[in-house]
């Protein structure tokens, strides 16, 4: 056996065969019958194999996250905005302040009265911008002030998703949303909205972290085809990104004294206008579980 053969041997030995064989000598492996380093090379052969097909099913698991959707960055839609200085823009002390989002748990889907003329990219931005962007941005007759859009995501009837705040910061709303021990036990109203007065604290609970909200820009509107494709999407891949099971998907009405998103999107998404603490699945849902599985 020719020397550079024996160290090569001698390094793979050590590197894959384990403590044991990391103590044999490149004399040795030299001194070696020609049977003995089959052997040894079969053993080296089916450890490297091992390692391979573990690192392969590694990279499967990180090709099964499912991608997500194209999204419009915030900086872009804004820098098209048609006023960017809108005379309603204020830099006065903001009434809530960014808070981070900390352990992301739940999707939560609302709706805004921000309908464009057309599906053309323009006129969404308009729309976003005018009916989003500076109302939540700005001090409003209640004294709150968002100081960006409230919400994480936000999606046309053209199917476009337009970014909103980071992740990684809390959604904002005029209504407190309920914390993670009080999801499960809820008491709600005729119209499906979370009773605050029937919770066992008696006050509303909780500030607004681990949710991420996606936010349908129609009111009282049934969305497009489109946008219910890019929710599902989007939905899908958020929770596979944070391991968020299908059970944490949420609208507005069920965590908070509201009747967002609206009884079409929340028929949509839950089958049902009351969610009474039962966990129905509407069409959204199971499309949102299809693309999960």
């Amino acid at each position: 056996m020719k020397h550079a053969q024996a160290l090569t041997l001698w390094a793979l030995i050590r590197i894959l065969g384990g403590v044991e064989r990391a103590k044999i000598s490149p004399l040795a492996i030299l001194n070696r019958t020609n049977y003995t380093v089959i052997q040894e090379m079969k053993t080296i052969a089916t450890l490297a194999s091992c390692i391979t097909l573990t690192l392969s099913s590694c990279a499967l698991s990180e090709d099964a996250k499912i991608e997500k959707p194209p999204v419009i960055e915030a900086s872009t839609w804004k820098s098209k905005y048609y006023k960017p200085s809108h005379p309603k823009f204020t830099k006065a002390t903001p009434a809530n302040e960014y808070r981070e989002n900390g352990d992301i748990k739940y999707i939560v889907f609302h709706h805004a009265d921000a309908s464009a003329k057309t599906k053309k990219e323009a006129d969404e931005i308009t729309a976003l911008g005018d009916s989003v962007w500076v109302n939540h941005a700005t001090i409003n007759d209640e004294g709150l002030c968002f100081q960006d859009v409230a919400y994480h995501y936000l999606i046309g009837q053209s199917g476009r998703i337009f970014k909103g705040r980071p992740d990684n910061i809390a959604p904002a709303s005029g209504t407190f949303y309920l914390n993670t021990s009080e999801l499960d036990r809820p008491k709600y109203k005729d119209n499906g909205a979370v009773d605050y007065a029937k919770l066992e604290s008696g006050k509303p609970p909780g500030y607004n972290q681990g949710y991420l909200t996606i936010c349908f820009l129609v009111k009282n509107e049934e969305p497009s085809d489109d946008a219910k494709a890019s929710a599902v999407k989007l939905a899908a891949s958020l929770m596979s990104e944070h391991s968020i099971p299908i059970q944490n998907i949420r609208t507005h009405r069920e965590i908070a004294n509201s009747s967002c998103p609206g009884n079409k999107i929340q028929m949509w998404i839950r089958g049902e206008l009351t969610n009474r603490g039962t966990r129905m699945k509407g069409d959204g849902i199971t499309a949102i579980e299809a693309l999960l599985k």
